[in-house]
């Protein structure tokens, strides 16, 4: 391996022989509606952090259509945001690895 000098770009440090395969059409409509998804249940339960009952009319009958039990043993709202935040998390992931977002990252402009 012979030297070649100090490195002058970031482009120079990538390998451009290797390119990233495009991902399926079907993978990134896929991807699409599963984040959406992800997204409407993370919204939903952020909703129900906040004290809304909806699409119930009261926390009771949330608690018991939705929880099970009574509203005594219903989660915390930190919980609640909490399981909101993952749920936007994986809305996120599996957005990034259908080549939805993400690409900017790599210098790969869509």
């Amino acid at each position: 391996m012979t030297y070649a000098g100090p490195i002058r770009s970031v482009e120079a440090m990538t390998n451009d022989r290797v390119k990233t395969p495009d991902r399926f059409p079907l993978t990134r409509v896929a991807a699409i509606a599963a984040g959406a998804v992800f997204g409407a249940i993370a919204a939903l339960h952020a909703l129900w952090a906040a004290g809304v009952a909806w699409p119930f009319g009261d926390r009771q009958g949330l608690a018991e259509v939705i929880w099970g039990g009574p509203v005594s043993t219903f989660p915390s709202p930190a919980a609640t945001l909490a399981v909101s935040m993952l749920l936007v998390t994986a809305a996120l992931l599996v957005l990034g690895r259908g080549g939805v977002w993400g690409r900017w990252v790599q210098g790969q402009v869509v």
